[in-house]
């Protein structure tokens, strides 16, 4: 694409004599020159910029950061049980759920084994394996990295992601609930009126 100016002054300088051109020290070589770098620096002033990719930054890893965020000082250095806590509480309604759908026979089969060894011990298994996990993962390091991250998002975004965080906190304790009540749902249906 050629801009009319570039074209008009091309024309101005092939007309006058070479030796005027000469005179004021512009060869056809310099021109080229000259003319190859301006073209060059219009190529790069309408390249694309790189895209620049957001960090990754997974949910829970979210979940993460802003718990210890916002726990600076409190203990910070264990907010891998919030987000154990958190995963937990979803492990229990899941279970809730599951028997308060089982058919009546089955379910007095668990009430039974409830009563006499204890089902409790069964339901903390999860729990056990997601502190285990979630310690493994979620230390410090982890939250330097994604403090580094975190730096690189703008602050409309890290805005979305803390309003995410409170969100998904106020849900988990509303799901928690609701497990609570499915289990008293649950073994209310076996107590004698």
């Amino acid at each position: 694409m050629h801009d009319k100016s570039t074209d008009f002054v091309t024309f101005v300088l092939y007309e006058w004599n070479v030796s005027e051109i000469h005179m004021f020290g512009i060869t056809e070589w310099n021109m080229e020159k000259r003319r190859h770098k301006y073209n060059q620096e219009r190529k790069d002033a309408y390249k694309q910029k790189p895209f620049i990719k957001p960090p990754r930054i997974s949910f829970w890893d979210n979940i993460f950061y802003w718990s210890w965020y916002s726990t600076k000082h409190g203990l910070p250095h264990r907010t891998f049980a919030t987000v154990t806590v958190m995963q937990y509480v979803y492990v229990v309604l899941f279970t809730a759920v599951i028997l308060n759908c089982l058919d009546s026979q089955t379910a007095w089969h668990l009430y039974i084994l409830h009563k006499s060894k204890g089902i409790l011990g069964y339901i903390l298994v999860p729990f056990v394996i997601l502190i285990l996990v979630n310690g493994r993962i979620y230390k410090e390091s982890r939250y330097e990295r994604l403090k580094a991250e975190f730096d690189r998002v703008e602050n409309s975004e890290k805005k979305r992601r803390r309003t995410i965080f409170w969100i998904f906190t106020g849900i988990t304790l509303l799901a928690g609930y609701a497990a609570y009540r499915l289990f008293c749902r649950f073994n209310m249906q076996f107590l004698l009126p």
